[in-house]
C-alpha cells in the first residue's frame, strides 16, 4: 500500500503537476510556456514604457533648456538690437544739432552780411548828404561874398561916377552915358564870381568836371 502510494506521488512529480492551494482538487497544473512569455513580454513592456517615460522627461528638459538657452540668446539680440538703435537715434540726434548749428551759422552770417551793407549804405548816404550840404552852404557863402563885394563894387563906382560928375564939366550927354553906366551891369564881379563857382564845381566833382 505505502508502495503504491509513492509511485502516485512520483508519477505526479514526472508528470509536471504541484500541490497548489488554490482548491483545484489538490492539484495544479504548471503554466505553459506562452504565458510565461507573455508575462515576460508585460514585464519588458513596462521597463521600456518605464525608460520611454525617462527619456522623454530628458528630451522635455532638454527642450526647457534649449529654450531658455533660445529665449536668453533672443533677449541679448533684442538688447543689441535695441542698443544699435539708440546709438543710431544719438547719430541723427548729433548730425541733427550738427545741421542747426549750421544752418544758424549761415543765418548769422547773412544777417551779419545784410547789416553791414545797410550800414555801409547808411554811411555813403550821410556822407553824400553831407558833401552835398557843405558844397550848398560854400555856394551860398560864395554868393553872399560875391553879391556883397558887387555892392562894394558898385558903391565905389557910383561914388567915382558922382565925383567925376561933380568935379568936371561935362555936357549933358557924357552926364547921361555915366548915369547909365551907373545903373547899368558890372562885368568883372559877375567874371569872377562864375570862375569861383567853377572851381568849387570842379574840386567837389572831378569826374564831372573830366567828362
Amino acid at each position: 500500500m505505502i508502495k503504491f502510494f509513492y509511485c502516485l506521488v512520483l508519477i505526479g512529480i514526472l508528470t509536471g503537476c504541484t500541490v497548489d492551494n488554490s482548491g483545484t482538487g489538490g492539484f495544479d497544473v504548471k503554466e505553459p510556456t506562452t504565458e510565461k512569455r507573455t508575462k515576460y513580454r508585460t514585464f519588458i513592456s513596462d521597463e521600456e514604457l518605464k525608460t520611454q517615460k525617462e527619456l522623454a522627461q530628458i528630451e522635455a528638459q532638454k527642450r526647457i533648456e534649449l529654450e531658455k538657452i533660445s529665449g536668453e540668446t533672443r533677449l541679448k539680440q533684442l538688447e543689441l538690437e535695441r542698443e544699435k538703435e539708440l546709438a543710431l537715434l544719438r547719430e541723427k540726434e548729433k548730425l541733427l544739432k550738427i545741421e542747426h548749428e549750421q544752418a544758424m551759422q549761415r543765418y548769422i552770417l547773412i544777417g551779419a552780411i545784410l547789416l553791414i551793407f545797410l550800414i555801409g549804405a547808411a554811411l555813403l548816404w550821410y556822407f553824400d548828404k553831407r558833401r552835398k550840404d557843405k558844397l550848398r552852404a560854400y555856394e551860398d557863402n560864395l554868393k553872399k561874398y560875391f553879391h556883397q563885394k558887387e555892392n562894394e563894387a558898385r558903391v565905389k563906382i557910383a561914388e567915382k561916377i558922382l565925383d567925376t560928375v561933380s568935379s568936371q564939366d561935362l555936357n549933358m550927354e557924357q552926364k547921361a552915358k555915366l548915369i547909365e553906366a551907373l545903373h547899368g551891369p558890372i562885368a568883372s564881379p559877375d567874371t569872377k564870381e562864375s570862375e569861383e563857382k567853377q572851381q568849387l564845381q570842379e574840386r567837389y566833382n572831378p569826374n564831372k568836371s573830366i567828362k
